[in-house]
């Protein structure tokens, strides 16, 4: 047996452990046909139109504590200096439920794990691929012109920076 056989055969012991350890603690580590038929039927992300509540974000300086490489962006985060030592932030969160719709299989599925789960062996996402790296993703600016389109929330804190005001901060929603 070469190394890479040998390689092949603990990953797929890993898998299989992983796959195991998900189904023993009531986990779903495989998406079930009705999500995978629901996810085909998904043709793209919708738009907000003229809708005068959402602000376009895409030029504020968006941090992700995922890897660089990493194509499912759900939330990321901002910081804004304000006047008087206060710091704004801004947390944004992928707008998923514009294509998924509450009690669907690809719902139900995600509210059972509740979590992508990610093993040394592998990742098991809590979305379809179509879904998380595609049409409800954050990624930056030249994979979708509607980057700033998607996000279903942006929560905004404001409060000062502990080491520049003693004062007690105060946060809101």
């Amino acid at each position: 047996m070469n190394l890479n056989e040998n390689e092949q055969d603990h990953k797929s012991l890993l898998q299989d452990i992983a796959r195991r350890a998900l189904l023993q603690r009531g986990l779903l580590p495989d998406f079930p046909d009705s999500v995978e038929e629901e996810t085909a039927e998904i043709q793209e992300a919708k738009t907000p139109g003229t809708d005068p509540t959402i602000r376009d974000l895409r030029g504020l300086l968006w941090a992700s504590i995922d890897n660089d490489d990493s194509m499912d962006l759900d939330q990321l985060t901002v910081a804004e200096e304000l006047d008087n030592n206060k710091t704004r932030i801004l947390v944004a969160v992928a707008d998923v439920d514009s294509l998924v719709a509450t009690g669907s299989a690809i719902d139900t599925h995600a509210g059972h794990n509740t979590t992508s789960i990610y093993t040394p062996a592998q990742i098991f996402p809590m979305l379809p691929e179509k879904l998380s790296t595609n049409l409800t993703s954050l990624r930056p600016a030249g994979h979708r012109e509607r980057y700033g389109h998607r996000l279903k929330r942006s929560y905004s804190f404001i409060g000062c920076v502990p080491r520049r005001c003693p004062q007690s901060c105060q946060a809101g929603l």
